[in-house]
């Protein structure tokens, strides 16, 4: 398997290319979370509801999430076992 290594430039770059591409709308359900992973560095980008115009970011070695690009003000959380959901980052907005 290949993967894409990628600078931080070429990450906001397809993350501002996605958007309104890589969101489904339609009248049963619809997109609630795309990822972007970054296996070398063991990250997960994450945006919610087709917004990405902010971008969490995940270290599965920390086991954190934190505000990436998009947010007035920092912030970061441990994850417990059970992750974290959608609804719960719809609250750091």
């Amino acid at each position: 398997m290949r993967y894409i290594v990628a600078s931080l430039f070429c990450l906001t770059s397809f993350i501002r290319a996605c958007t309104g591409y890589a969101v489904y709308v339609d009248e049963t359900w619809s997109t609630k979370a795309s990822t972007i992973y970054d296996p070398l560095n063991r990250t997960v980008y994450i945006c919610i509801d087709g917004d990405f115009n902010h971008v969490w970011k995940v270290s599965m070695d920390a086991r954190t999430i934190e505000t990436f690009s998009g947010f007035t003000e920092d912030q970061s959380m441990q994850l417990g076992d059970n992750g974290i959901t959608v609804k719960e980052l719809r609250f750091w907005l």
